[in-house]
């Protein structure tokens, strides 16, 4: 795939983006919860990182699905315009990436070796 990037790394980092978020803002049992109940104490315990979170999640996914169009386009207008959309949703990703880091940073510190 797109970068030499799988499905099962997409999923990955997809999946585990709220364990991480609920780590940082003080989840203890983050890693003993469901994905939903993860989902649902984020939401609770700190709705701005849950927004970003979600908002990160959701660009993420756009971006991979553009890339994933891209590798199996050979129509060079239609790769023409994906890249130019990739180009949006990587740009957009990495700053709303950013932005939920900087926010986690600024409210609970910088995680250990992170950033």
């Amino acid at each position: 795939m797109y970068l030499g990037m799988t499905d099962e790394d997409y999923r990955k980092v997809y999946d585990t983006t709220p364990r991480i978020v609920g780590e940082r803002i003080g989840l203890s049992s983050a890693s003993d919860l469901s994905p939903e109940e993860v989902l649902g104490q984020i939401e609770i315990n700190d709705r701005t990182a849950f927004t970003i979170m979600e908002t990160f999640r959701s660009t993420y996914s756009e971006w991979w699905d553009l890339s994933k169009e891209m590798d199996e386009t050979d129509d060079p207008e239609r790769l023409s315009d994906l890249r130019n959309q990739l180009k949006a949703k990587i740009f957009a990703r990495d700053e709303i990436r950013k932005s939920l880091i900087s926010y986690l940073n600024f409210k609970y510190g910088k995680a250990n070796g992170n950033n």
